[in-house]
This record gives C-alpha cells, structure tokens and sequence, in this order.
C-alpha cells in the first residue's frame, strides 16, 4: 500500500532561487518583497488592502485585535475547527458560544446560527468567525445578511480557501475579497494552497481595521522615538519661554527640568499609541525606566549648562 502524506509542498528550481535571492538583501523580513507580495494579493483577490504575517493564528488573532474584540465580547464560532480561533479567544477573555455545523458540509449554516442565538439568549453579538471546510465556501450571502440583521461584525478563517470563488447575485467573488466579510484570515503553512514555510495572510476592505493591523504588525517606531527624546524638547520649549520672559537662571533651570518631567505623561502616551494592546503597565514602565535616567544623569546637567550659556 502507498503511503498517503497528511500533506506535501511543491518547491521548484525557481522557488529555491527566490528564497536565496531574498536572502541576500538588506532586509530579509518585512523588506520591499513582502511589499510587493501585498501589492500582488490586493490585485489577485481584488481586495483593498493585504497584510501577511508569522501564521494563519497570527492573522486571527491581528483580526481580533484590529476590531477591537474585549473582554467578555460575544463570539460565534464554529463547533468543528482548528483550536487555534477558540485558543485565542479564551486568552482575549470572549464569551465564545460554539455554532454546531452541517452533517454534511462540516460548515456552519444560518440556521444553526439563529439556534444558538435563540438557545443562549444572546443580544449583542461582537463577531462572527466562519470556517470553510476544504476550501468550499458555504453560505457566504446568507451569513452576510445574518451580519446586517444582528449587527456583528465577519472574520473570516478561510485557511483552507485561498483561490476559493462563490457566486453572488450572479457575480463571482473570491474569499478574501472581503465583498461579504469585514476580515479575511489565510494560512502559508506547507498543508494549504501556498506556502512560505508558515505565514499567514489577512485581508480587508476597512481603512480603520487596515491601519490598526498596520500598527499592530509595524509597531511604528515614531511614536517610541518621540517618547524618548519628549525631555530635552520640552525643556528646550520652556527655555525660548524662560529667555523670552527673562525669568532668572535659577527659575529657568527648574522650569526646564519640570517641563521635560512632562515626557512621564508623553511617552506613556506615546507608546499607547505605537502598542495600543499592551499591557498599561508596560507604557508606565518604559516611561520610568528611560525618562528618568535621562533627566536625572543627563537631563538636568545639561539643562543647567544650556540654562546658563543662554540665560545671563
């Protein structure tokens, strides 16, 4: 008897050589390749905008952020899936309440959607996570009009359907054009239609969903850095005043110190901004942890020399 694989990836001569080229730039992650793979997704899936990421679990869970899923938010969900959706989540804190699916299709259906509403007395539902068993998308315009009737939101775990088209209103879409869901998820792992090794892919059509991904994946540096160096601008701001108002060196020298003490506030700030799903205590920490070093071994000896050299 043959042996069947659980799965097996088709790698050629050219795929080899891409990856060694990758290789041999400047940026080996998140460089202008990945960019251009983006582009191309937008292109092929006719979506708006495309993001990949570490795995098809990464993209649920930058879904599930992005919309801003929180504590004890209903979700729906299917009651025959990959772990991974209920995994996270049970680590978000939401209420999840498991769909039972079709005998047939291993799919949840609108009408075991209403059932579980109707069992458990939900009101308001955050979101509903689908899940296209083999790649065959089922429901997708009846589960859109459930979205508009009970006001929740669609994400879409179509790890299994990259390439996958259904027919709507006698036009074809393809999953992940996000035309009938708000998010669509997708895996690169060796067992799905590409693959990367493993990555995961995650598409949208919500400008403000697509920069809360961008955010949560980038982590913009210019927030940290503005951060950091908030003490010696502002106390270079309350110097011009001091030097405008002709306030005495010794009233300067203060004024300078209190005002760089206001990063304490601005970098907190700052760093809830770049990291908008991070512990608070971790905008608190960072803030100590640099602001004060700063101000006390270096701010307030400069602030002192420049006070002096400016202020007669």
């Amino acid at each position: 008897m043959d042996y069947i694989p659980y799965g097996k990836q088709f790698i050629d001569k050219e795929d080899k050589k891409s990856v060694l080229n990758s290789l041999s730039n400047d940026l080996i992650t998140t460089g202008p390749l990945v960019e251009k793979f983006e582009k191309e997704l937008n292109k092929y899936l006719k979506c708006k905008y495309s993001y990949v990421c570490s795995s098809g679990t990464a993209a649920i869970h930058l879904a599930m952020l992005a919309i801003g899923l929180k504590k004890d938010d209903v979700i729906l969900m299917p009651a025959v899936n990959f772990i991974a959706s209920y995994n996270l989540a049970k680590i978000m804190q939401l209420k999840v309440f498991l769909v039972d699916v079709d005998e047939y299709t291993g799919q949840i259906t609108p009408n075991k959607i209403i059932e579980c509403i109707e069992k458990n007395k939900l009101i308001k539902i955050s979101v509903l996570l689908t899940m296209y068993m083999g790649g065959f998308p089922e429901n997708v315009q009846n589960l859109y009009t459930l979205r508009n009737k009970y006001k929740f939101l669609i994400i879409e775990d179509a790890c299994h359907a990259l390439g996958s088209k259904y027919l709507y209103k006698k036009k074809v879409f393809k999953i992940g054009s996000c035309k009938h869901a708000d998010i669509s998820t997708f895996s690169m792992h060796p067992l799905k239609t590409i693959t990367s090794g493993e990555g995961g892919i995650i598409t949208t059509n919500n400008l403000k969903i697509a920069k809360n991904i961008k955010l949560l994946i980038k982590k913009s540096i210019v927030p940290i850095l503005y951060g950091v160096f908030s003490p010696p601008i502002h106390a270079l701001i309350a110097l011009l005043i001091a030097k405008f108002f002709n306030i005495q060196l010794g009233d300067t020298i203060l004024l300078m110190v209190l005002a760089a003490s206001a990063s304490y506030i601005a970098v907190p700030a700052a760093l809830k901004f770049s990291i908008p799903k991070a512990n608070p205590s971790l905008y608190f920490g960072i803030s100590l942890g640099i602001t004060f070093p700063i101000n006390i071994l270096i701010g307030i000896p400069f602030y002192t020399w420049l006070a002096k050299f400016f202020v007669s």
